[in-house]
């Protein structure tokens, strides 16, 4: 929504960052509850794990939908998520699927264990505030192999043909990084 008199616009003025004189209404996101099956620790170009939700699959805004983001440890300890417990699933802007929180604790459910090492290359892990961080930057075959395919990108390089599985294959062969 904004205003149509453009000679009035300056009156209602800005704020730091977006005109107050328009505005964005948007519907509410669906939101369904799954099953949260297994938690997958990803390890992220810059080293840090991102823990990814393996959940009962679900259809929601179109999509079925069987993996979920948990942001980071300190997300999963402030949301109560646990293994076998009931969550509430949504697409985040109605693209990235995400849990929001915890719809009913089971019996069965148990604690999310926060990893020790690298999943990728067993270094010891460092946490910085709620994130956790690989910091072997050099042979976490993750780390290189997500460098060297951002670095090859179109946002990059713009390096046709060279694919995530070619990258992963001149690693294991040559330990490029």
């Amino acid at each position: 929504v904004r205003l149509n008199q453009i000679a009035q616009r300056e009156d209602f003025g800005f704020t730091a960052k977006f005109p107050k004189w328009a505005m964005a209404y948007k519907f509410d996101a669906e939101e369904v509850t799954s099953i949260l099956r297994e938690v997958v620790w990803q390890v992220g170009r810059t080293g840090k794990l991102t823990p990814i939700a393996i959940i009962d699959p679900v259809e929601l805004a179109g999509a079925s939908i069987s993996r979920a983001t948990l942001n980071n440890f300190g997300d999963i300890q402030k949301k109560s998520v646990k293994l076998g417990s009931r969550v509430f699933v949504r697409r985040s802007n109605e693209v990235i699927p995400e849990i929001l929180g915890l719809a009913e604790d089971m019996p069965d459910s148990t604690e999310i264990q926060k990893p020790l090492v690298c999943p990728s290359c067993g270094t010891p892990l460092t946490e910085i505030g709620a994130n956790l961080f690989c910091l072997n930057k050099d042979t976490c075959k993750e780390q290189v192999v997500d460098r060297l395919a951002n670095f090859a990108s179109q946002n990059g390089m713009d390096i046709e043909g060279l694919s995530f599985s070619t990258i992963e294959k001149l690693y294991d062969t040559f330990k490029i990084n």
